[in-house]
């Protein structure tokens, strides 16, 4: 169980490369997070989310501030409404759709 920020699954989150779903499919499955890993992992990508929307603001990088932004606002849905007991595959998947498909 690997929850660090240096975690696969948070490489693949707090990335702009958009991973292919069997690559991200594997690296969930392998790493066999738990609900209170969710948690954990969440908060620390919206902090990295939140790093790279200020950097991108004040670099004035558009695209990646937009693209940022857009992260944030579908994280902090995730953290308001995290997994409920036994679905947090489904929760891990849903937000893989959410930020890969925006």
């Amino acid at each position: 169980n690997n929850n660090s920020a240096d975690s696969d699954i948070f490489n693949i989150f707090s990335s702009y490369t958009t991973y292919l779903p069997d690559v991200y499919l594997k690296t969930f499955e392998a790493e066999n997070i738990t609900e209170k890993d969710t948690l954990e992992i969440l908060d620390k990508l919206l902090g990295f989310w939140l790093k790279e929307n200020k950097n991108s603001f004040l670099i004035g990088d558009k695209e990646k501030y937009n693209l940022s932004n857009n992260k944030i606002n579908i994280l902090k849905n995730a953290i308001e409404y995290p997994p409920m007991p036994g679905s947090n595959k489904i929760f891990w998947n849903n937000l893989y759709l959410q930020l890969n498909l925006t």
